[in-house]
């Protein structure tokens, strides 16, 4: 029984491969002795048939002049897909939060979110995209009046292809720094140090020389008070006392002082050489004062930030077909890096009490909803979802790819290398604690992990400059590989929506270039002397959680009950050929347990937004409210998108209706690019839209011409309802 199941599954996928492009709206084209029927009536009128050969023939010719690309092989979509997902959140987000939230224990919320909405939602937009066969604008085209989401997310990821690669940009500067002797942040005898500038191993040295200093070391050379006084009253002297005398109630408090002594106390009103360097140096924050003082270009980051640009265009002007052999490298040379920070920092003292402390459990902090709060968050950061990537990285995929074992890979490995960079992260940062005296909660912080924090680690390194070229260039390989996929799926999804673009290799490597320069240009402003006061507007509100929280939302209520999902489980099985428990699971997840966990996530983030907690600041200064007033900016322009094309979508589908009944005739009728034959006599309706992509060309069809054969430039998506659908993704029936 289950092998004939399995087989009328295969031949259901045959029919739908077959069938192409009918799969984007979600339905089967019907045919009638080799003719798409477009007129049913008794008579047969020749003017409602449309030869399926002529068809066939102009669509494989405009597939030949238009063709979308495709992954060389099945295993360059696994690798690029592990590398968008893998990228600098994994090394420095994730083990922050894991030791700010309790160590061990963060794990219980952040693998539970991960079970129950990061894959969910991870497989949801990876097999969209692969059913659908087009970008994050077109494969909404099941469901045309939630397209607005596809818009929403390909907005979101315009703003953090933006801003994402200015944090490369530092990255090159630090990584071209890094091949001078001495590095430039280990020092204080630099240009730009001031005289409160101190060498963390300075101060190290310092407290280690004073708490290993013995009463011996001090009273060395020397003769106690009381000894000089009994001494010199037996030979009568009157003043008794050398310059080699010491009183022994001033050494014991010497060395109660020194030993007690804290790098808070020696470090007081002090600023270190790494943070001098990041400040003055590579960002020239000191010579702005704020949000409202933006100064003039950084010439060198300016620089950093073209150099990264170029190489960006440069591994996607040609595609998928090249950017697909480049991750090979971007997304895997990274794991060798972490493993040797590993294996070096096991062999540092100090560095076990930092793993330690990276994996101890504390259970008691559970019962804050901030950590759920982060654990959430950190999912939609990690997994990249609704950033319209996902579901653009998938179409490039052949229709009967097993897309459900390759997201579950994914979705295991992503969270493995969080864990397993952690483990470098920590044993580094122990040992910095080690040398320091500190405890590890002060050595570090989210903010300042990769540039301040990791930098005086390396700088304590023996062979410091080594280790600071394989950082810095690890970190670059984590970023550039998501940064050139997210950019691949923008320059996709709009070509998709309007082909001529990728037409001809020229127009797409023209398009491309066009798209990194206005990148480039907005990034400008990022690369000021008071750019990271710009940046951090960015950072914060571009394609944050409000963001991804309510894309998500939508998206799940669009195709789980909208479009049902029921038929959207029967589309997937038609794909992979074969049904599962774990789509059952997933089923589960995105009909009740993603959407409560993001609305209580999205409900906390408001609440604490409201209660002062989430107002816009960097380090101490506070942002004027004009400037979280443009943050907000982002957040509205990219939600709004779904609402406003719903509006539009209605007011057409009302004009086209009330259009449809003031016709007598069955002639076609053109109506916001979309052409539909009504027929009054038949016992269902049939209706088959023809997308257009040249409405100049709409005047031929409404002037009657439906015998002739339709304008080959055209891109023509056949979409054919029955009773039981409807075209305006109303709820099956």
């Amino acid at each position: 029984m289950e092998a004939n199941n399995e087989k009328e599954i295969r031949s259901r996928t045959d029919k739908d491969k077959a069938e192409g492009s009918s799969l984007i709206s979600g339905t089967h084209m019907t045919q009638d002795n080799g003719a798409f029927n477009l007129n049913s009536d008794a008579n047969g009128e020749q003017n409602g048939q449309l030869s399926a050969a002529n068809q066939s023939a102009d669509l494989e010719e405009d597939t030949t002049k238009t063709s979308r690309q495709s992954w060389s092989s099945h295993l360059d979509f696994v690798i690029t897909l592990l590398g968008f997902a893998v990228g600098l959140g994994n090394l420095w987000r994730f083990p922050y939060l894991c030791f700010q939230h309790g160590g061990g224990a963060f794990l219980v919320p952040y693998l539970l979110f991960m079970v129950a909405c990061g894959a969910p939602l991870f497989f949801l937009e990876v097999s969209l995209g692969q059913f659908s066969q087009q970008g994050a604008i077109k494969c909404w085209n099941i469901l045309p009046a939630f397209k607005g989401i596809g818009i929403a997310s390909t907005l979101v990821v315009f703003y953090c292809n933006t801003y994402y690669i200015v944090i490369l940009a530092w990255a090159c500067f630090y990584l071209f720094t890094s091949f001078m002797i001495p590095l430039g942040f280990s020092t204080c005898d630099n240009t730009w140090n001031t005289g409160d500038c101190y060498v963390v191993a300075d101060i190290a040295s310092q407290m280690h020389d004073s708490q290993n200093e013995t009463w011996e070391d001090l009273v060395k050379h020397k003769v106690s008070s009381v000894e000089e006084y009994w001494t010199t009253r037996q030979s009568l002297r009157t003043t008794w006392n050398t310059g080699d005398c010491y009183v022994v109630a001033d050494i014991a408090s010497q060395m109660h002082d020194s030993q007690n002594e804290t790098w808070e106390d020696l470090v007081k009103h002090k600023v270190s050489s790494v943070e001098e360097y990041w400040t003055r140096q590579v960002l020239k924050k000191n010579l702005s004062t704020g949000v409202d003082d933006p100064g003039s270009i950084v010439l060198h980051l300016a620089g950093c930030l073209f150099f990264v640009w170029t190489l960006c265009f440069l591994c996607i002007f040609k595609g998928i077909r090249v950017s697909g052999k480049i991750v090979y490298f971007t997304a895997l040379f990274p794991y060798v890096i972490i493993t040797c920070m590993i294996v070096r920092g096991a062999t540092l003292d100090g560095s076990a009490e930092g793993i330690k402390f990276y994996l101890t459990p504390d259970f008691s902090k559970l019962s804050n909803s901030e950590v759920w709060i982060d654990a959430g968050t950190q999912i939609f950061f990690s997994y990249a979802v609704c950033l319209g990537v996902l579901p653009t990285l998938g179409s490039f995929n052949d229709y009967r790819n097993n897309v459900l074992r390759d997201s579950i890979i994914i979705s295991i490995a992503n969270p493995a290398t969080s864990i397993f960079a952690g483990f470098g992260v920590f044993s580094i940062l122990g040992h910095l604690a080690y040398v320091t005296g500190l405890p590890i909660s002060k050595v570090t912080s989210r903010p300042g992990l990769v540039f301040k924090t990791y930098p005086i680690a390396i700088s304590l390194l023996p062979g410091s400059n080594f280790w600071a070229i394989m950082f810095f260039f690890m970190i670059i390989l984590l970023g550039f590989d998501s940064q050139f996929s997210a950019v691949e799926s923008f320059i996709s999804s709009i070509t998709d929506v309007w082909p001529y673009l990728q037409g001809k290799p020229v127009r797409r490597t023209v398009f491309t270039a066009i798209v990194c320069s206005v990148h480039f240009a907005i990034g400008l402003s990022m690369v000021t002397e008071g750019g990271i006061y710009v940046f951090e507007i960015w950072n914060s509100y571009s394609a944050s959680g409000k963001n991804l929280l309510l894309i998500a939302l939508f998206e799940l209520l669009a195709l789980m009950y909208v479009y049902g999902y029921k038929k959207y489980r029967k589309n997937i099985v038609s794909m992979i050929g074969y049904d599962s428990w774990v789509l059952t699971w997933f089923q589960l997840c995105w009909c009740v347990f993603s959407p409560i966990l993001i609305l209580g996530i999205f409900t906390f983030e408001t609440v604490d937004y409201f209660r002062g907690k989430g107002f816009l600041t960097l380090g101490s200064y506070v942002y004027p409210k004009w400037a979280d007033g443009i943050g907000w900016v982002f957040v509205v322009t990219a939600v709004m998108c779904i609402p406003a094309y719903a509006l539009y979508h209605i007011s057409v589908r009302r004009a086209f209706l009330s259009c449809l009944k003031k016709r007598k005739d069955k002639s076609l009728l053109v109506v916001g690019g979309k052409a539909t034959i009504q027929n009054d006599n038949a016992s269902y309706e049939q209706r088959i839209t023809i997308a257009t992509s040249s409405p100049a060309n709409n005047g031929d069809l409404q002037n009657g011409a439906q015998d002739e054969k339709p304008n080959r430039n055209w891109d023509r998506k056949f979409e054919v309802f029955n009773d039981s659908t409807t075209t305006f993704g109303e709820t099956s029936a």
